[in-house]
């Protein structure tokens, strides 16, 4: 659970994406506002649990602190839907193009956000170059797998057994019970 934990405050910010998309027409003009509500909403609830100037995002902090993230989450969640639901509602006054506008106005209004710089400023950029590292090395073992596939060890079919479960063939190697004493 706490790895999950680890990419929560990302899914707060970016949850808007998943369900979300508007225009600068009539409802355009309207769809701006309520994107910057949203954002504003979904920022609040993320302090509420714990999004704060400190969060760090490694493993090493949110192992600290994931547990108390989820707690507040799950003490918050009735706020969360409310913000989901507010999203949903909207998103079904607008058609396809308006949903699209939309989606651009709600990213924009979420960067805008406090919760945003605090997510920036909490990104380890230092580890980039270590991160880049490690998926190369992953990738490459990849690759490697997909070019050379290993058989499976345990593909073999099982050996038939006589009356007391030994193979025919070991039987033949055994030696007599008389020769062996």
């Amino acid at each position: 659970m706490r790895k999950k934990m680890f990419y929560l405050p990302m899914l707060l910010l970016t949850v808007g994406i998943l369900f979300s998309c508007g225009d600068k027409d009539a409802a355009g003009a309207d769809s701006e506002a309520k994107a910057k509500v949203i954002a504003e909403n979904f920022c609040k609830f993320a302090k509420e649990i714990g999004f704060d100037a400190d969060l760090k995002l490694d493993e090493e902090y949110m192992r600290k602190h994931g547990d108390k993230f989820e707690e507040k989450f799950y003490e918050n969640s009735d706020k969360f839907l409310t913000v989901l639901k507010d999203l949903d509602a909207h998103l079904k006054t607008l058609n396809d193009e308006q949903k699209q506008n939309f989606t651009k106005e709600l990213l924009k209004a979420i960067i805008d956000t406090d919760c945003s710089n605090i997510l920036f400023k909490s990104i380890p950029y230092g580890k980039l170059s270590d991160g880049i590292k490690e998926m190369e090395k992953e990738i490459t073992a990849a690759k490697y797998r997909k070019d050379h596939p290993v058989e499976d060890e345990y593909d073999y079919e099982e050996p038939s057994l006589d009356e007391y479960g030994v193979e025919p063939a070991a039987a033949e190697e055994a030696p007599a019970y008389d020769e062996a004493y």
